[in-house]
């Protein structure tokens, strides 16, 4: 009882029952929906007592980057289906997909006939290092034509293109981006934007896996002007949030908590209620947490006490046979020695 009573608190200290130190989430540009959902996220952290710092970069690439570089701060990040390539990472696990990134092209005027004419009208295709510029320059190099230094070809930032192309200055503009987006909701405000719809988006699914259909119902936008006019075809890749493999397992329990409760409390544009998270991207191993979550979702200990503690108690029985692989021994120990003293 005495070796119980003094190993028993050091375990349960070692086993850090409690995380101490803030989530820093990579959320991209100001006025994506990687910036809105990290916001949501924050926000839902802290019902819990926890902090989430929300840290701004030009791309998705750099938040992977920070977040795969041992001496940045950078613990989570998201990342689009499809692009950047994955192999060269290490420590990074996924917890499965938290959202739909259309690929929006939307224009002024009338419609082209075939996507290959916006390659030569002048539309903002993305800043370089984002998962907008990558996406479109694989679209393009589909049809036979790279990307290179073409001058109608903008690499801008998201804001400054929606600036550029509210004020009639370009003529289109690739953005991907989830529809709570702050730039994708303020270009569909304006009825007289148009939105691409992609009459093959099959042959985009067939060539490129990674991408999904979706679809805009007409008159979904504005029943009273019907708008869209006609249903409109869109395609979609998916966003994963990656995060360290160290990371905290409560940290990472709430997250998928979190992503679960922010999609139901939300529209569901794209996908049904307790659709996200979701397991749809596989370029990126799953954490234990992650694919436990999808195998048998969350710790039935969570119905009856509060989530932090359900969580530990959970996993506490590790905690429980490394206090017996140390107890056993010293008790059968013990009953030798008694056995030896009463001969």
């Amino acid at each position: 009882m005495l070796v119980l009573f003094t190993i028993a608190p050091v375990l349960i200290y070692l086993s850090n029952p409690y995380p101490t130190k803030p989530l820093n989430l990579a959320v991209g540009q100001k006025g994506t929906s990687y910036e809105v959902l990290g916001r949501h996220i924050a926000t839902y952290f802290q019902r819990y007592g926890l902090q989430v710092n929300l840290v701004q970069t030009t791309g998705m690439q750099e938040g992977i980057s920070k977040l795969d570089d041992d001496n940045s701060a950078i613990n989570a990040a998201f990342m689009t289906a499809g692009q950047p390539a994955p192999v060269a990472w290490s420590g990074l696990v996924s917890l499965g997909s938290v959202q739909y990134s259309p690929l929006w092209m939307i224009y002024h005027g009338a419609p082209p006939k075939d996507p290959r004419d916006f390659i030569h009208r002048k539309i903002a295709i993305g800043a370089d290092g984002t998962n907008t510029q990558a996406l479109f320059r694989a679209l393009s190099g589909a049809f036979g034509y790279q990307v290179t230094d073409q001058a109608n070809l903008l690499k801008i930032k998201h804001a400054e293109a929606v600036t550029l192309f509210n004020s009639g200055l370009i003529d289109a503009i690739f953005i991907v981006d989830g529809i709570d987006s702050d730039n994708i909701r303020s270009l569909l405000q304006n009825p007289e934007n148009q939105i691409y719809s992609f009459s093959r988006a099959e042959a985009f699914t067939w060539q490129f896996p990674y991408l999904s259909k979706l679809v805009i119902p007409r008159g979904a936008l504005d029943l009273k002007i019907m708008r869209p006019n006609e249903d409109t075809n869109l395609l979609a890749t998916s966003t994963t949030l990656l995060v360290e493999e160290n990371t905290h397992p409560y940290i990472q329990w709430l997250l998928l908590k979190a992503i679960r409760d922010i999609h139901n409390e939300g529209d569901h544009h794209f996908s049904p209620e307790n659709f996200f998270p979701a397991r749809l991207d596989s370029s990126v191993e799953l954490s234990e947490i992650a694919d436990r979550y999808y195998d048998s979702g969350f710790p039935e200990l969570v119905k009856y006490m509060p989530f932090w503690l359900a969580v530990y108690l959970d996993r506490f029985w590790v905690v429980l046979l490394s206090i017996l692989a140390v107890i056993l021994p010293i008790r059968e120990l013990w009953s030798v020695i008694s056995d030896l003293k009463s001969k």
